[in-house]
């Protein structure tokens, strides 16, 4: 039967357990099993790429029909969809995870020295994420910094970072969709990269579990890939005098899951209690109402009403900066100082003969 059919024989209906990947070791292997995952499921290529579709994540039906065929390793970004595509329960999902892992080539070792000075990325594109976000752009290949104005936000972030008495809490960037949250810890990111302060991490952690995060900061600070939470915060606060390790973290609301959400959350809030190191996350509140509700992200980041010390509200008077704004908005539209504004005679060039 081609795999585009329906592949269903009952077998969830009848209450039996969902494929373990476990022992999985190849390639193939993982096809195979994703491939009786699908079965247990009772959905065909198109079905799964339906009901993923249903959870907000999008994967196309060519693409679950190379995952099952296993031509190549998935991404995890990809596998992560094809599990909810067969409604495979969220606390399922790690051992697949793992079993991906395990296939994936090993990486060279990095150019600095694991918890050596400089910056680190992680996350989904974190690189180009931070980059362009951080300088007002779309495209790399643009060149040039678009970024203006948030003096006040940046500044903030910058007194955090370098204060010398431990805040003991992280400091929350948040804002609604398209507010500049990224923009602005991304430019935070680049002038403290170019200041040489410190050794810090930058994660994008749209699709991130708290494993992935735990990871990524444990190869911050020199530790195995393989500690966990409570391990990796005794060690650090165990530590004695310690050069200051700073942590940029977008898009937590954007992670793999809202357990994931919250458990990050939580991470984040003690590593900023560890005195050598600073912490700073950008979210959306993702909370209907109050956002400071006990519970939500913002709670969980000891962030416990509006006007608190450890909040960058970007929306509020203080931080929205109308000029800077405005000063941005006339700089796109001219591509002012842009290396490669694009294509010449389109809307920019006409902006710059007529600025007024």
């Amino acid at each position: 039967m081609s795999a585009s059919h329906d592949l269903s024989d009952g077998r969830r209906s009848r209450g039996d357990p969902a494929p373990d990947p476990t022992d999985v070791q190849t390639v193939a292997e993982l096809a195979a099993c994703a491939h009786k995952l699908m079965r247990w499921a009772e959905r065909s290529t198109r079905q799964v790429s339906t009901r993923a579709a249903r959870s907000g994540e999008s994967i196309a039906n060519t693409t679950v029909h190379n995952l099952i065929a296993g031509k190549n390793p998935p991404q995890p970004s990809t596998l992560k969809k094809f599990l909810l595509g067969c409604d495979l329960p969220i606390d399922q999902h790690q051992p697949w995870l793992d079993a991906l892992r395990r296939l994936q080539p090993s990486k060279p070792a990095p150019t600095e020295p694991l918890g050596g000075p400089g910056w680190i990325w992680a996350g989904a594109e974190a690189r180009g994420h931070f980059t362009r976000r951080g300088q007002g752009r779309r495209s790399g290949a643009q060149g040039g910094n678009l970024f203006r104005g948030r003096a006040v936000a940046l500044d903030r972030i910058e007194t955090w970072w370098q204060s010398a008495v431990c805040p003991g809490e992280p400091l929350v960037v948040v804002g609604q969709p398209g507010s500049g949250k990224s923009a602005v810890l991304g430019q935070a990111v680049l002038l403290a990269q170019s200041a040489g302060m410190g050794s810090g991490l930058a994660m994008h952690a749209r699709g991130a579990t708290v494993r992935e995060v735990v990871a990524a900061v444990a190869r911050l600070v020199g530790q195995p890939e393989a500690i966990d939470v409570a391990d990796l915060v005794d060690w650090l606060a165990g530590r004695g005098e310690a050069p200051v390790w700073l942590i940029a973290l977008d898009a937590l609301d954007e992670a793999y899951s809202r357990s994931d959400q919250a458990a990050i959350a939580e991470f984040l809030t003690e590593l900023a209690a560890v005195p050598w190191v600073r912490v700073v996350v950008a979210t959306r509140p993702l909370a209907p109402g109050d956002r400071y509700m006990r519970g939500g992200l913002l709670a969980r980041l000891r962030v416990s009403g509006p006007n608190c010390a450890n909040e960058i509200d970007l929306d509020a008077p203080e931080f929205a900066d109308t000029g800077g704004l405005i000063t941005f908005a006339s700089a796109l539209l001219t591509q002012e100082g842009v290396t490669h504004p694009g294509p010449p005679g389109r809307a920019w060039a006409r902006y710059r003969e007529q600025p007024e």
